[in-house]
Formats: structure tokens, sequence, C-alpha cells
């Protein structure tokens, strides 16, 4: 299940073991997420330039790879020419 692991406690807050199974209700809460990935570029706005913050809508919340990666290359040319 997508960003199940942004739903979760803190391990400081919650220390037990949380199997998969058991992160379901953290993520169906509908709070906002615990643990946030700072920085990463998610998918953005829909088409009509609106940007809602819900836990499943996969397509504007998901940190990707093909996305973040070719960022992060421009981020580290344009460093090194300083």
């Amino acid at each position: 299940m997508h960003h199940r692991g942004s739903s979760l406690p803190s391990i400081v807050e919650h220390p037990q073991k949380i199997d998969c199974k058991e992160g379901t209700p953290y993520f169906l809460s509908g709070s906002p997420n615990q643990n946030l990935l700072t920085g990463a570029v998610v998918g953005g706005p829909g088409v009509d330039d609106s940007f809602t913050d819900d836990h499943f809508d996969l397509v504007q919340l998901e940190p990707t790879t093909y996305v973040n990666a070719p960022l992060l290359a421009y981020f580290k040319s344009r460093s090194s020419k300083l």
C-alpha cells in the first residue's frame, strides 16, 4: 500500500513492531502523515492546477525516482560548476 510508511507513528512514539497489515488503520485514518519526506518532488497538480493532499491520490502525492532523479542530476551538475 502506498504511503503507509509515512502514515505510521515514529519509532520514538511507538517503539513496538507494527506488522504490515497493522499499519492500515494509520493510513486510513485521514490524519496528516506523521513521517514527512522533506524535499521530494511529488506528482504535482492536476490538469486544472488543483492539488489535494490526500493519502489516496497517488498520482499527485507519489514521490518517484523517475521524477526526482533527473532533478537531482540537474542540481548536481549545477553545483559542480560553482
